[in-house]
């Protein structure tokens, strides 16, 4: 049986802007729990792309969405999370 996997697709309000992407990316996988397993990607619109193994989609919204709720993240939002095995 594969490992369980969450995909969150995250993307920035307003005006995308690439160049920013890095940063955000890395202080939100910061912000999450340091046992969590977590791949980045960020394609070419600006979105960022977090693959956290062993965690559902439920259990990694429980843990990025409070995360996005603090005033250095308001400019992101979560448009997609799903489970994958």
């Amino acid at each position: 049986m594969r490992p369980m996997k969450s995909k969150l697709t995250i993307r920035r309000a307003g005006i995308v802007s690439f160049g920013s992407a890095p940063t955000d990316a890395i202080r939100i996988i910061a912000a999450l729990p340091a046992e969590w397993h977590t791949e980045l990607d960020i394609i070419d619109s600006g979105e960022i792309v977090l693959t956290i193994r062993g965690v559902t989609a439920e259990g990694a919204l429980d843990k990025v969405g409070p995360v996005l709720t603090h005033p250095a993240y308001s400019h992101l939002s979560v448009v997609a999370c799903e489970t994958q095995r």
